[in-house]
């Protein structure tokens, strides 16, 4: 039974006994909006609010005054003072054994003075009758007055018209950020959820300081990285990462309840006096938007609705739990990926968070269409949604050795079939229950569930590991009865291979195979430790043509996860998005693979120059070399190197295909660039003026628009540098533009 499990069965139990009932955290059923879950998780791990039932919230249900004290009084984390306070009365209808006596008598006599008469922190009052109507459903307005007075504001400070100077106040320092009702209206628990987080995050009157910092240690400006994460002591705990120091901890939890939502955010933790964390406060600045990517490539990412954001190469980025860029990572970033993308006052995305799927509620399916084992991992819920290849499936849709993750805060389960056969080469604690294990030299963790299906291996087997989508050890099975699915680009040479997996790890190691790979599709395995083998992916036409804008190779269906690699001819494979190829439609003869998936579509094309950008353009430049022959004598040969920039070329080659001061572009065998693999000759448009740019983007000439490429190059030929697009359409009033078969400007020429 994992951890959360444990706590859902005590929050049960509590629930029978408490007079204000509990939920299980990510298990309310009726809220539907992200946001609300959020807030209601923040709160939870306060114990400011909590459900109704086990699986519901009730956010359109009303509180009651007594109820609204009590959050109060826990958001100040005052609730182990309660118990000192329930065996009087001060209010005839708040008697000593009534639930919330001992909240309402320490909301009224416990922030008093010790002259027991001054204020020093009161925040409500009875009515004029001495009555306090605890059952009373509690107002807009009545609920901002508590809540800014516990900010340190009085009457003095907003006015003397009540309700209405606390209301324009509280919206003045954003108390009310979205909530915005009449002071007379009641409110919904969703809204008072609402209020409270952002009480935590509203800084307090004269002070520099927020409400949260004030009751409780932060640690500020930090990034949620893992909210599901352990200490070094086992210990439930939030992994965050800080913005400053770029140093990631993990921080043990104060209750143990789990906020999944947080997942991602940026803000403060809140931590006690023992350094455990009591809340998270998420940042008031900006505002983050989650999604499941549909395509991602340099300079943008688009959600499944087709809606484009533009994020910068530079952005920060935290992938698989480190801090990178966005052009590190963006070209693992397949369709079905859940990504967070938070904007900052300016509107722009500072930052991007892929969401990790791994969680101890995993499943490995044994029998093809089966859900036997679901409800176990969703706690008995049956209305969750199942996501395969980037689609939603039906469970009669799962194979044999899928993994089967499930994230409550979605109510979703995630389906991996990654897999990866090899050596078993190394084992932590012990080989028959590890926590981590040792493949073709990467050390993956081993799922708490997953440590019983190694009972049968021992180190130096060969054994194929089922992973979860982020590359986390869901189970071990035979390799007689499943195989690894990894892909990869390989380089071998030398001895050494190192294959990019299509999935999003690299693995390294020596080689025994005599053939060298250069930016090849390959599949992996090993069979020694310290050693991976790599064997080529058939590659070869077919009859049927890729319909880009139907999303079909001829009859079937592209999957939604889909990856594309583009190579030119036997060149290096580089990925691309299906918008990056600039052909309506693909003919067979340039389709090099096309693999199908277990539900019948295409979920991996390799195709041939289909976009004209994995060629490097510049400007050929032959030179001299002195190559020695067979005899010991040595012979003058050309050599060729293409400039494309200031200091920057690649070459030379002992091929000339281009000759001096050619506009042109290569293909080279890959990560080591030793030869080119093709090469072609770009076509030069003279006398182009600056009206014929319709915009930054596109140039008309001759009725027909060329795109210009982002990385095109520009050279002034009187100073003899490169320089900007900007900079060559201000040099002068005629350019020329070197352009390609697909119509796309790869260089510009003045001077």
């Amino acid at each position: 039974m994992t951890w959360k499990k444990k706590t859902a069965l005590l929050l049960a139990a509590l629930l029978l006994m408490s007079c204000m009932p509990v939920g299980a955290v990510g298990s309310f059923h009726d809220i539907n909006d992200t946001e609300t879950a959020r807030n209601v998780e923040i709160l939870q791990m306060m114990d400011v609010i909590n459900g109704i039932s086990l699986n519901s919230f009730a956010p359109q249900g009303t509180l009651t005054r007594a109820q609204f004290t009590k959050m109060a009084i826990m958001v100040m984390g005052k609730g182990d003072q309660v118990s000192g306070y329930q065996s009087f009365t001060i209010f005839p209808d708040v008697k000593s054994s009534h639930w919330a006596s001992g909240y309402v008598n320490l909301a009224v006599r416990g922030t008093l003075g010790e002259d027991g008469k001054t204020s020093t922190g009161r925040f409500i009052a009875g009515f004029a009758d001495g009555t306090f109507g605890p059952d009373k459903t509690i107002t807009y307005g009545e609920a901002i007055t508590i809540l800014m007075r516990l900010l340190g504001y009085t009457d003095k400070d907003v006015g003397i018209v009540w309700p209405t100077g606390y209301i324009n106040a509280a919206k003045a320092i954003g108390l009310a950020d979205g909530v915005s009702l009449g002071g007379g209206n009641s409110i919904t628990r969703a809204q008072a959820a609402q209020l409270f987080v952002n009480l935590l995050g509203t800084t307090k009157k004269d002070s520099k300081e927020t409400y949260g910092a004030s009751v409780a240690t932060p640690v500020e400006n930090v990034t949620v990285l893992d909210a599901g994460a352990k200490d070094e002591n086992g210990t439930p705990a939030i992994e965050v990462i800080s913005k400053e120091t770029g140093k990631s901890t993990p921080y043990p939890l104060a209750n143990g309840i789990i906020p999944q939502l947080i997942q991602g955010r940026q803000g403060d933790l809140l931590l006690n006096g023992k350094g455990e964390v009591l809340t998270f406060v998420p940042d008031k600045v900006g505002y983050s938007v989650d999604f499941t990517v549909s395509s991602a490539k340099a300079g943008t990412i688009a959600d499944t609705n087709g809606k484009e954001y533009t994020v910068n190469a530079s952005t920060d980025t935290f992938y698989r739990g480190e801090k990178k860029t966005y052009g590190d990572v963006f070209v693992n970033l397949r369709s079905g990926t859940r990504v967070s993308l938070h904007f900052g006052a300016n509107g722009k995305v500072d930052a991007v968070f892929v969401a990790a799927v791994s969680s101890e509620d995993t499943l490995v399916i044994r029998q093809n269409g089966s859900n036997v084992g679901l409800a176990a991992i969703t706690g008995g819920r049956t209305d969750y949604k199942i996501i395969k290849n980037g689609e939603t499936v039906a469970a009669s849709d799962l194979k044999a050795y899928d993994v089967a993750t499930y994230i409550a805060g979605e109510n979703t389960i995630y389906i991996s079939s990654l897999r990866l056969t090899g050596y078993y080469e190394k084992a932590y604690p012990t080989a028959s229950a590890p926590s981590q294990v040792t493949l073709m030299g990467y050390e993956f963790d081993v799922l708490p569930n997953a440590t019983a299906s190694f009972s049968q291996f021992k180190v130096g087997d060969t054994i194929t590991l089922l992973f979860t989508q982020d590359f986390k050890v869901a189970g071990a099975a035979d390799p007689k009865d499943v195989r690894g699915t990894a892909m990869g680009i390989g380089t071998a040479k030398g001895g050494s291979a190192t294959v990019a997996l299509l999935d999003g790890i690299t693995l390294k190691g020596k080689t025994s195979a005599t053939a060298s790979y250069d930016g090849e599709l390959v599949t992996v395995t090993s069979s020694r430790s310290g050693e991976i083998s790599l064997s080529p992916v058939r590659v070869g036409g077919t009859a049927d043509s890729l319909n880009v804008a139907k999303r079909k190779l001829g009859s079937r269906d592209l999957a939604a996860n889909v990856v594309i690699l583009e190579r030119v001819s036997t060149g290096a494979a580089s990925r691309i998005g299906l918008e990056d190829i600039r052909m309506d439609v693909v003919p067979g003869i340039k389709i090099q693979l096309a693999r199908i998936n277990d539900a019948g579509k295409v979920d991996l094309l390799i195709l041939d120059n289909v976009s004209g950008d994995s060629f490097i353009y510049g400007i050929a430049q032959i030179g001299k070399d002195t190559e020695q022959n067979l005899d010991g004598s040595t012979s003058e040969v050309n050599t060729m190197t293409l400039m494309y920039g200031e200091e920057k070329s690649v070459g030379p080659f002992y091929q000339t295909p281009l000759n001096q001061g050619t506009w042109g572009g290569i293909a080279v065998s890959g990560g080591t660039m030793t030869r080119i693999v093709t090469n072609v000759k770009l076509t030069k448009l003279a006398s182009i003026t600056n009206q014929q740019w319709l915009d930054e983007d596109t140039v008309l000439v001759n009725q027909q628009p060329y795109e210009v490429s982002d990385k095109v190059i520009c050279y002034n030929r009187t100073s003899g540098l490169w320089i900007t697009v900007g900079a060559a359409r201000a040099f002068g009033e005629r350019m020329t533009l070197y352009v390609d078969d697909f119509h796309v400007v790869r260089g510009i020429e003045v001077g």
